[in-house]
Formats: structure tokens, C-alpha cells, sequence
């Protein structure tokens, strides 16, 4: 099991934080996991965490949800089956459609407002376009190896980052035209978050830079904030105009003032690498992806810091803003919790049977980081 981990931390290593291997439909109450060990798509119903397994014939990667159409989208996991597919699963009926793209789908991200899916082909240099409506895919050429993908759907513009590039491409929704921009160091994974309110848009890049690179929504135009290191996740909060900015190497989140450009650290855990925000209670929640990591609640207007116990090795974490839950993946369970009294509930995830579990040690410490 542990080689297991190992690989998904290997794995994780080469992703971008924002390829997400669980995903919330706030619409429905439905939340999608991925599994590291059998060929399924999890859905936990958010109301009463019944489990529902859906087979799609191949290890989940990348997971993003349509909550207007109730379709949700999954990624094989193409590192280890080098399989070109993504699947579409009807919300309602759980009934599996699959979609050949032409290239290991690496990231995944939808708009909601065109009802259009982004695919990064990574082996394949292109972006795979999905029409909702249809299933019809065109293919857009965007560089050597594309590794994430965000949408700003205000503007509806597509934003991707490249492997090994010191350059992002922005794709017209409208048209499928591309424009490159050069960004602050290139790196195996570069992360990507929107503020749809200023039109700014926030790349960073582990490895290589420091930095975060703010993209100009409206002119392409491109500045670099220093940061306190390497870029793991980068999350915005779209009302306070915070940018949250995992530095994992070192422990901490750097937070930057959209407004002024300023910049604070805090500690958070060990390895932080995914962060989500819940703007409607200005709360941040940051996975530590090491052994004993846990969850790091961030309160956006104190900027105390809070841990809480959650999983063995954290992946992701994802916010449903309509119910103030807040969902941690790792390859073993989900852990749940509720926003407002920090309670987590670990729901074990499916694994062969043969294949025994691990529990965090009971001399993990949870107290609050320096």
C-alpha cells in the first residue's frame, strides 16, 4: 500500500495542484473522488455520506463538474494507463459516457456559462475542447506539454500552463485563437487560479521561481509578486481580493493583497499543496500533503491558523460553499467537515480487498503550526 502512496505522491509531484481528484456539485449535494486502486468514480451524497461506486473501466485522474448541466467529467488516469479518455457521468442517472481525446488528459476544467470542457493533452500539446451539448471535440495546439488548465468564465477566456515552459497560453473562447505569454520560471507544474472580480489571473510554478505571475485579464500584460518559495496552489478569494499561495517546501502560505500586492506568511503544516476557499465565510483550507499534514483552516480576516485531522497523506481539498462542507481526498477515505465547528468525519473510500489499510499514528500532533 505504501508503494502506493509513494507513487501517488510521485504523481502529485509532477501534477498541477489544480488537477483535482475530487469535485463538488453544490446544485445536488453530490461530491466526486477519485480512487487510487480500483476503476471508480465515488459519489458521497453530502446530506447523508451514503457512497455510491460508479465504474468507468479505468483509475480516475482529474475531476471537474458541470453543476448547471449535472454532467461530471473524469480523466483517466494517463501516467499509469496511458489511456486517451474522459469520461462523462450523467449526475442524475450515474449512466457513463466515454469521450477519446487525443492525448493523456492531465487537467480538466469546464465553463459553465458556454457549456464547454477543457482538456490538457499532455503527450498531445493540444487542448481538447468538449461541447457540452453535443460531445463534439475540436483541439487547439498550445505548446510542448500542457499540465493545468483554468477557466475565467466572465470573460471566457482559457488560461493553460505548459510543462517545462517559461510561458502560459490564453485561448478566445469565442474564436479557439491563442495568445502566449511569458510567466516568472518555468517548472514540471505550473498552478492557476482566477479572480473573476478584477480579471486578474495568478500563475505560479514550482521548481524554478519564487514567484507568482499575474496575468492582466483585459491587456495580457504580466507582472511577478515574490513569494516566501516554490509554487505548489495557488487559491483566490474573489470578494476579499486575497491570493493564497501554498509554498510546500517550507510549510507555509504566502497571502497576497490583490489591491496593493503585498505579501504575509504563515505556517500552516507539512507540505502544503492544495488550497480551496469558501468566500462566503472568508475561511481558506489548505492540505498538507506529508504523513500526519492534516487540514490548515486559514481565517481570512484574523489570519489564524487552525489544524484539524484529516487523512493519511492529503491529495485535494474541495469547498461546497452552499452547505459550509469541506471535503479532504486521499487515496484511502474522505474526510468531511463542517465549516462552522471544525468536526471532521472520515467516510472510508473502497480498496481490493486484500489490501490492507493505514491509520495516521496516534502521535501525530494537530496543534496549530508556527
Amino acid at each position: 500500500m505504501w508503494l502506493l502512496v509513494a507513487l501517488l505522491a510521485l504523481l502529485q509531484g509532477m501534477c498541477p495542484a489544480s488537477w483535482a481528484q475530487i469535485a463538488v456539485n453544490p446544485v445536488t449535494n453530490k461530491i466526486y473522488a477519485g480512487n487510487e486502486t480500483l476503476p471508480y468514480v465515488n459519489v458521497i451524497d453530502g446530506a447523508t455520506h451514503e457512497l455510491t461506486n460508479i465504474d468507468i473501466g479505468g483509475t480516475p485522474g482529474p475531476i471537474v463538474v458541470n453543476p448547471v448541466t449535472n454532467k461530471i467529467y473524469v480523466g483517466f488516469l494517463a501516467t499509469i494507463r496511458g489511456n486517451s479518455t474522459v469520461v462523462v457521468i450523467d449526475g442524475a442517472t450515474n449512466q457513463v459516457t466515454k469521450l477519446a481525446v487525443p492525448a493523456s488528459p492531465y487537467a480538466l476544467a469546464v465553463n459553465t456559462v458556454t457549456n464547454k470542457v477543457y482538456v490538457a493533452d499532455f503527450y498531445g500539446g493540444k487542448v481538447t475542447i468538449i461541447d457540452g451539448f453535443t460531445n463534439q471535440t475540436v483541439s487547439v495546439q498550445v505548446g510542448l506539454n500542457p499540465v493545468s488548465v483554468t477557466v475565467n468564465p466572465e470573460t471566457n477566456k482559457i488560461y493553460v500552463g505548459n510543462w517545462n515552459s517559461a510561458e502560459a497560453t490564453i485561448i478566445d473562447g469565442a474564436t479557439n485563437a491563442s495568445t502566449k505569454v511569458a510567466i516568472a520560471g518555468k517548472s514540471e507544474g505550473h498552478s492557476i487560479a482566477v479572480n473573476t472580480a478584477t480579471n486578474k489571473v495568478y500563475i505560479g510554478s514550482y521548481a524554478q521561481s519564487k514567484r507568482i505571475s499575474v496575468v492582466d485579464g483585459l491587456t495580457n500584460q504580466t507582472t511577478a509578486v515574490p513569494t516566501s518559495g516554490y509554487v505548489f496552489g495557488v487559491g483566490v478569494n474573489s470578494v476579499t481580493n486575497k491570493i493564497y499561495v501554498a509554498n510546500a517546501y517550507i510549510g507555509k502560505v504566502s497571502i497576497i493583497d490583490g489591491a496593493t500586492g503585498h505579501v504575509t506568511t504563515i505556517g500552516v503544516g507539512r507540505f502544503p499543496t492544495s488550497i480551496a476557499v469558501n468566500p462566503a465565510t472568508n475561511k481558506i483550507y489548505v492540505a498538507n500533503s506529508d504523513a500526519c499534514g492534516g487540514i490548515a483552516v486559514i481565517d481570512g480576516r484574523t489570519e489564524e491558523v487552525t489544524r484539524i485531522k484529516a487523512g493519511i497523506e492529503l491529495a485535494t481539498v474541495a469547498v461546497n460553499s452552499a452547505t459550509n462542507q469541506i471535503y479532504a481526498y486521499d487515496p484511502e477515505s474522505l474526510t468531511v467537515i463542517d465549516g462552522a465547528t471544525n468536526k471532521p468525519t472520515s467516510l472510508l473510500l473502497p480498496i481490493p480487498p486484500k489490501m490492507p489499510r493505514y491509520t495516521i499514528s496516534s502521535t501525530c500532533r494537530w496543534s496549530t503550526p508556527d
